[in-house]
């Protein structure tokens, strides 16, 4: 049975053939002379361990405990049901042996181990025979003179070589090369940060895989990036209230897919799905499946010791260990691909709990002192562009509503109207556009997400000022100031609705005039304002509900109207990005905000 070392698909496809073969012994492809260290490197599991040796011939090299690894299941399963096992492989078995990218395995679930071997193996180049083969054939044989059903499993690289030599009807068995000298060996732990240097598969893949072994339908990879996703949706939920919709979560998959693609597989790997998930949520939910990703609770234990030279301190992507002569780097024993570093650059939206403390304590000393609050010019860049759409919008809906449409009779008036033409194309008459010169201009924006009366405590409303002529000026309220904390003197917050009056005139504060604060709810003070501070006769309303009869008759009093836009009418996305605002202790925090804040 060939196999490629340290990928889920194959140790789910040798526990499925050693159930229909019924082998009477596996023969697998590890060093014999290792015989007691991979016994007790199996038994460790779920905790993964590395053992490490050097082979007189050879460098350091180690064998990790991969729960995906074909040879490990297999050598699993038959402790489990008791089944004879033999390890026929040398001990300096794969050092010099190259690293040769297979197709994705995700095809052998369609086609069948057998064929996908068959194709691999018009693809891999053909090597000479090793010694190394020579002794695993003589082996082989002797294990076929002494069984009746040997079932061997073994790298995809040496079928033709092993096949060709046990064809061979004039090669002997050589019971000298049974035995083998055994090696010193000792095991080393790994911590959860270094799981990702010995693991092909997902840490996290590889801990579902250990919990559903035994299931009669084992997790495949592709229900295990699910879950992942399903983990991290929660958690990005719990964590930051907010919800993953469909459309994203499709979007995510699709972009994933899309550049496994380009990467030449079938299925993201841990670069592909990190990335995609920042690029479709945003970098909260990009870190967050990091961390789900490179979780293995089985060596996640603060108790474990810095036996291998710790990557992470070390700015290394190798393992070390010391045999007696100093530290020396370790190489996997078979064929592994070759690690590259991948910097992931997240700006996420919490941190330590000491340091929101810290964050907090300060900024609340700040405000207290006197430094005085400010907003981050992308995001205000960001909102005032959003309110031009929306009085853009509006304008368009008051034109179209005044505006007629007529029979060509000697005038195209002020064009033609292609559509009603079109629709009564059977009357063989042209029609025209007559545009009436609309009852004023859309001046001050009313945005309404949420609504609260204003006896709520737990509201922030203020009134912050255009900074040059560009912008507008903005009456809100908002959760807490210094509730949530991103950075030092940086404050995150969202609006729950917002009222824009542009251009600006530097408008008293809404919150603080009684005749408006009547109004009850904080919607209808911002409403109503916007009918008391608004220079435009028009004023663009966008909520899921239109303002009440009290409050279009408020505006026909003081001869304003609203445009009612419905909050469906807009992406949920520019809605959600519209939303967020950070909030500044002072100016002197927009320097290094920018480290903080995510990008708009």
């Amino acid at each position: 049975m060939p196999v490629a070392h340290s990928v889920l698909t194959y140790a789910l496809q040798v526990r499925r053939a050693i159930d229909q073969v019924q082998p009477d012994c596996v023969a697998l492809e590890l060093p014999r002379a290792l015989g007691q260290g991979i016994s007790e490197l199996v038994s460790a599991l779920p905790r993964i361990d590395t053992l490490c040796y050097k082979s007189p011939k050879g460098p350091a090299q180690l064998i990790a405990a991969d729960p995906c690894d074909a040879l490990i299941e297999a050598y699993r399963q038959c402790g489990e049901t008791g089944r004879m096992v033999e390890l026929i492989d040398v001990a300096d078995a794969g050092a010099d042996v190259p690293y040769f990218n297979l197709p994705d395995d995700v095809a052998i679930e369609s086609i069948g181990l057998r064929r996908y071997a068959l194709e691999c193996l018009k693809q891999l180049p053909q090597l000479p025979v090793t010694s190394r083969e020579r002794t695993i054939a003589a082996r082989l044989r002797l294990l076929a003179d002494r069984y009746n059903r040997v079932l061997y499993i073994g790298g995809m690289m040496h079928v033709g070589n092993l096949r060709a030599l046990l064809r061979d009807d004039s090669a002997r068995s050589d019971a000298a090369l049974w035995n083998e000298m055994p090696l010193p060996y000792h095991i080393n732990p790994l911590r959860e940060n270094q799981l990702t240097h010995v693991l092909r598969e997902m840490p996290q893949i590889a801990w579902l895989h250990r919990i559903t072994r035994r299931d009669p339908k084992p997790i495949s990879r592709d229900r295990a990036l699910q879950l992942i996703i399903s983990k991290a949706c929660l958690q990005y939920t719990r964590e930051l209230d907010e919800r993953i919709n469909a459309a994203e979560r499709r979007a995510l998959f699709q972009f994933g897919r899309n550049l496994s693609l380009l990467h030449g597989m079938l299925q993201p790997r841990t670069m592909e799905l990190v990335t995609a998930a920042k690029g479709c949520v945003d970098d909260d939910f990009g870190a967050i499946c990091l961390e789900i990703i490179s979780s293995y609770p089985g060596n996640s234990g603060e108790d474990l010791p810095d036996t291998h030279d710790d990557a992470a301190r070390h700015q290394s992507l190798a393992l070390h260990t010391d045999f007696g002569n100093g530290m020396e780097r370790l190489r996997h024993s078979y064929p592994f691909p070759e690690l590259q570093e991948v910097e992931y650059h997240f700006k996420r939206r919490r941190s330590s709990k000491e340091d929101l403390a810290r964050w907090r304590a300060d900024f609340a000393e700040d405000l207290w002192n006197g430094a005085g609050i400010c907003s981050w010019p992308p995001e205000d860049l960001f909102i005032e562009r959003f309110f031009r759409t929306i009085r853009t919008r509006a304008q368009q809906q008051v034109s179209e509503h005044h505006s007629t449409v007529e029979e060509f009779s000697g005038s195209i008036l002020d064009g033609l109207d292609i559509r009603e033409t079109m629709r009564r194309w059977n009357e063989k008459k042209i029609f025209v556009r007559r545009e009436r010169i609309p009852p004023g201009k859309v001046g001050a924006v009313v945005l309404i997400w949420r609504d609260f009366p204003l006896s709520h405590p737990s509201q922030w409303r203020t009134s912050l000022y255009a900074e040059n002529q560009n912008e507008s000026d903005i009456a809100f309220y908002a959760d807490p100031l210094g509730k949530e904390m991103v950075g030092p003197g940086i404050s995150r917050t969202e609006y729950h609705g917002i009222l824009s009056v542009f251009p600006a005139a530097h408008i008293p504060d809404a919150w603080a005039e009684r005749s408006l604060r009547a109004w009850g709810d904080c919607s209808r003070v911002l409403a109503a304002a916007a009918v008391h501070l608004s220079a435009e006769r028009l004023i663009a309303y966008v909520a899921a509900h239109p303002p009440d009869a009290e409050l279009r008759q408020y505006a026909r009093i003081h001869r304003k109207s609203f445009i009612y836009l419905p909050l469906s009418t807009f992406s949920k996305s520019l809605l959600k990005r519209a939303r967020q605002c950070h909030i500044l202790a002072g100016r002197n925090v927009r320097a290094y905000a920018g480290d903080y804040i995510p990008e708009i």
